[in-house]
């Protein structure tokens, strides 16, 4: 696209948008003087001769344009790495200024995909140089002839392939009373149509900022007014910084059980919910070298010397038992250093030798163990609330103040936490089944506990929106229980919305996290099961003693256990 048409008037005018086929277009058609000096489009005309953007093809234009505005444009070094390099796909954003979003894109997306299309406001045909990018549609009038052809004219692109840019919103950002904040207007569900039909890929990007509080003012007392500063507001934006934050591109088959409706809000959310990255400051603690592997001969000759009842499992070549660290000192030692080796994956850990405290001599623990390979699977820490409290140990005491109407609620109760699964075995289905069916084995031992409780660790490689997500969907406030700890965790205005009409349940929460996590990844794998076993989920705390990663506090009632899960795991 190195062009533009020979036969595209070289003025931004409003002559250049008005249809003389009707009597409106052609009442524009001789008002266009007085209305282009009315409405500031005579300055937009000005400095696109002073900055000889006339005739100019699409891409030099916007870069022109912008530079002559004074824009700079921050936040987007890394769209090469997340635009997907071909096929059909869908890039979304919001609409806070109405003027210069469009430039960006062709700007920052042209070079990087030559099949770039943006589906445009017909208004914006003032801009002669940048129609070989545009497909017009008219978002003021839902019924106009031209949007059909529009919508057909789009599809049929990405079908081809090629790379389309929505702003769904259709108008610019302004205060919204339910939201009480200022935001896009509820976005078209064209964009949830587009994306299914043409099985294309979703790029969220959310470009920050605002217009002039006059802009918003005037625009309350009459909508129609937005509209008519636009071109004021783009010459407003002189010596602005342009902030975008890009996301991730997923596909559209995360959603496949919502409506297009329900999808479009999902879209709005995900776009308003992008952060700009954080850099966390890295530890200036040195990270110690983890001690040697314990004689693994010596761990199995503990777990052979432990009581029949305390070996709950032998299956597929693994042992699965419970005891004291008293009773398998070397088998603890093991456990504390593949905890450490295990968390360091995750951006935890202590930094440690390995991960211990004084709470390993209070606990029992939970083993599985290969004995083929003769190597530890993984381990859970469990402790019965009772002995906890004549032992003077509970470790999340530490992260959590409970009144004693927590524990009355839900007597007696079993502590679990400090589970890990060793790397080489997260691949494997056995490992956390294993595990689990352990757990059952303990609770026959000890039949009387009802209520199992721990956190689930929300690691610090999920970004914060997403945690905070989980949080806000999950946790059902429980007044008995406060965190020592806490951090903020904003979301933005449409979160809430979404929340209030849509039911974010543990698969759409799922298909909210691995959309916009940069890796794919959806919930921590433990959340999953947890919320498989009918958990509950009562506060999100900080653990001061492990690298300040947020901790998801929960229980589980083995009362309303579901039935299969009681089959598999407790066996009655």
């Amino acid at each position: 696209m190195s062009a533009i048409r020979d036969d595209i008037p070289r003025r931004i005018s409003i002559r250049t948008v008005a249809d003389r086929s009707t009597s409106l277009g052609r009442q524009l058609y001789w008002l266009a003087p007085a209305l282009d000096r009315l409405l500031g489009i005579d300055a937009m005309h000005r400095f696109a001769e002073q900055h000889c953007l006339y005739g100019l093809p699409p891409e030099q234009f916007a870069t022109q344009a912008l530079a002559g505005l004074g824009v700079e444009i921050t936040g987007a070094e890394d769209i090469a790495e997340k635009l997907p390099a071909s096929g059909p796909t869908i890039v979304v954003a919001n609409h806070p200024h109405g003027g210069i979003e469009g430039m960006v894109m062709v700007h920052l997306l042209a070079a990087l995909r030559p099949d770039l299309k943006i589906m445009a406001n017909t208004a914006l045909r003032v801009f002669a140089e940048l129609e070989p990018y545009f497909i017009f549609v008219n978002p003021l009038v839902p019924r106009h002839p031209s949007n059909a052809r529009g919508l057909r004219d789009c599809l049929k692109h990405l079908r081809d392939g090629g790379v389309l840019v929505m702003f769904p919103a259709g108008r610019t950002s302004f205060y919204q009373p339910d939201l009480e904040c200022i935001a896009d207007a509820e976005w078209n569900r064209s964009v949830a149509t587009l994306a299914r039909k043409a099985n294309a890929k979703v790029l969220p990007i959310r470009f920050t900022g605002r217009n002039s509080e006059r802009f918003y003012k005037l625009g309350a007392i009459w909508y129609r007014f937005r509209l008519l500063m636009l071109a004021r507001e783009l010459m407003k934006t002189v010596d602005r910084r342009v902030s975008v934050v890009v996301g991730h591109a997923f596909d559209t088959k995360k959603f496949t059980a919502c409506s297009d409706t329900e999808f479009t809000e999902i879209l709005q959310t995900q776009t308003a919910a992008l952060q700009p990255p954080t850099t966390t400051p890295a530890s200036s603690a040195p990270i110690a070298p983890l001690i040697s592997v314990p004689n693994r001969d010596a761990i199995a000759a503990e777990i052979a010397a432990l009581p029949t009842e305390q070996r709950v499992l032998e299956e597929r070549g693994l042992t699965v038992g419970f005891g004291t660290r008293a009773e398998l000192r070397t088998l603890v030692e093991d456990i504390a250093r593949e905890r450490e080796r295990t968390f360091r994956l995750l951006d935890e850990g202590s930094g440690l030798p390995l991960d211990t405290d004084r709470f390993d001599g209070v606990y029992d623990h939970l083993f599985c163990w290969d004995r083929k390979a003769n190597a530890l699977v993984g381990a859970y820490r469990i402790g019965r609330r009772d002995h906890l409290l004549a032992s003077g140990g509970n470790y999340l005491a530490q992260m959590f103040d409970f009144d004693q109407a927590f524990f009355d609620q839900r007597a007696p109760a079993l502590e679990l936490g400090r589970s890990f699964v060793a790397p080489e075995y997260q691949r494997s289905r056995h490992a956390l089944d294993f595990l689990w069916r352990g757990i059952g084995g303990y609770l026959r031992a000890y039949p009387d506990f009802g209520t199992l409780y721990g956190t689930v660790s929300l690691t610090t490689q999920y970004d914060a929106v997403s945690v905070a997500m989980m949080c806000d969907a999950l946790i059902d406030a429980t007044p008995t229980v406060r965190p020592r700890l806490s951090t903020p965790m904003p979301l933005p205005a449409e979160w809430y919305r979404l929340r209030h009409r849509q039911t974010v349940d543990i698969g759409l929460l799922n298909a909210l996290i691995a959309s916009r996590e940069a890796d794919g990844k959806g919930l921590p794998v433990l959340l999953r099961h947890y919320a498989a076993l009918g958990a509950s989920f009562h506060a999100v705390g900080i653990d001061p003693n492990f690298a300040g990663t947020p901790g998801l506090l929960l229980s589980v009632n083995l009362a309303t256990l579901p039935e299969s899960k009681r089959r598999r795991y407790i066996g009655s």
